[in-house]
């Protein structure tokens, strides 16, 4: 199925991924509904489409937003690791009730939209420095926010092969770009916004991380989609990057010297010392990387420049 001409209904569409997936899916001349209760505080909404201010949950009380709809990507989730932590149980509700409510919505309806359901490399938990996750490893999530997402894949696998609805499990690695105003990437570009001399890190900067650009993991999604394997896949790039080797991209990139930079040597708990995707069956499809670790750093870096959100 390819996606140009098609009609997407974008969950969580106003956080930090979904407009840049909003804007892809424009490119492609698709119609696009966006849903988003604006619990992030982001009114981000590019022009000519359609915006719903309400849970996603609630879809089986607006019937007429899923008519005519070939696709769902269901980006829509609590995100962050420590609000998890702190309410396990609004967590619960937010990444794993609302996605069965969804789910069910869908399975009562005759003509089903193909679903993305957006995962984590979270779900895999901390399994040493340096694992690497393809899509059969065994998942031992160490937070609350990566067992509620796995619990989410859990269902949509189940719903899948229980009733043959069209589900596509996706476990995003570590997205950065434009859009994003959190996460470590902008967390150390904050930090430095604040002092450009000292830089004081979590962890042992021994840590490492698959990261991928914004772009190359939307269009990784969108190759899983228009394939239409009913599977689940690892987007990333398979290639692993110590937090300290990001930390001199970024002072590269400032054009940033002679920072002072510690590392604590402890982080926060659910932390992982490592994570690395196995993209074998993401390279099947023909995924490639576009987008260099540099040239990302250096695109997010003037997005936050041109929305004035740090003085850099």
């Amino acid at each position: 199925m390819k996606l140009r001409n098609k009609r997407v209904l974008v969950t969580g569409a106003a956080g930090s991924l979904g407009p840049q997936f909003v804007r892809s899916l424009r490119t492609r001349e698709c119609s696009v509904v966006m849903v988003d209760n604006l619990s992030g505080k982001s009114t981000d909404v590019p022009p000519g489409v359609e915006f719903v201010h309400d849970d996603f949950g609630k879809l089986d009380a607006r019937p007429e937003l899923l008519d005519g709809v070939d696709v769902i990507i269901h980006l829509a989730a609590n995100t962050s690791v420590v609000d998890a932590s702190e309410n396990p149980v609004d967590d619960f509700k937010n990444n794993v009730v609302n996605t069965i409510a969804l789910l069910e919505t869908l399975r009562h309806r005759a003509a089903k939209p193909r679903l993305l359901y957006a995962s984590t490399a979270l779900a895999m938990g901390n399994q040493g420095d340096q694992p690497i996750f393809d899509e059969s490893s065994v998942p031992r999530p160490t937070s609350f926010y990566g067992l509620s997402k796995l619990a989410g894949e859990y269902y949509c696998r189940m719903y899948r092969s229980t009733y043959g609805m069209p589900i596509e499990v996706v476990r995003f690695f570590n997205i950065y770009g434009p859009g994003q105003r959190k996460y470590v990437l902008y967390d150390i570009l904050r930090k430095l916004s604040e002092n450009g001399k000292e830089l004081k890190m979590l962890g042992t900067g021994e840590e490492a991380r698959d990261f991928i650009y914004i772009q190359d993991a939307i269009d990784g999604a969108f190759l899983i989609l228009e394939h239409e394997k009913n599977g689940t896949y690892n987007v990333g790039l398979g290639k692993k990057t110590k937090i300290k080797e990001l930390v001199d991209v970024i002072l590269k990139s400032l054009n940033l010297e002679d920072v002072a930079v510690t590392f604590s040597g402890s982080s926060w708990k659910g932390d992982v010392k490592g994570n690395c995707a196995d993209i074998t069956r993401l390279k099947a499809l023909g995924f490639a990387q576009k987008t260099t670790l540099e040239e990302g750093v250096k695109k997010l870096i003037a997005w936050i420049r041109e929305k004035d959100l740090l003085p850099l």
